[in-house]
């Protein structure tokens, strides 16, 4: 019975280590690669996550920074041409 009982918790870890491995981690690399675009200068850089839980929040807390950003870049530029 025993011999039954360690390959299925074995194979259960396995499965929660590849559940894990999806809902959050890549999840979390959409955002680091994000904030790593906008890094280099692009701030138009979307995170596109749907998510309702603190990664979405942090997604849309990112798009929204980055379109606050593009609108004042934006106004800079009109205001240095204006010059």
């Amino acid at each position: 019975m025993t011999m039954f009982i360690i390959p299925i918790i074995v194979i259960a870890s396995m499965l929660i280590g590849v559940f894990l491995t999806i809902f959050i981690k890549r999840p979390s690399n959409v955002v680091v690669l994000t904030l790593a675009k906008m890094e280099k200068g692009d701030m138009a850089a979307p995170a596109y996550l749907q998510h309702g839980d603190e990664l979405g929040s942090l997604s849309k807390a990112l798009d929204n920074m980055s379109v606050r950003f593009q609108s004042i870049f934006k106004n800079i530029r009109q205001n240095v041409s204006a010059q």
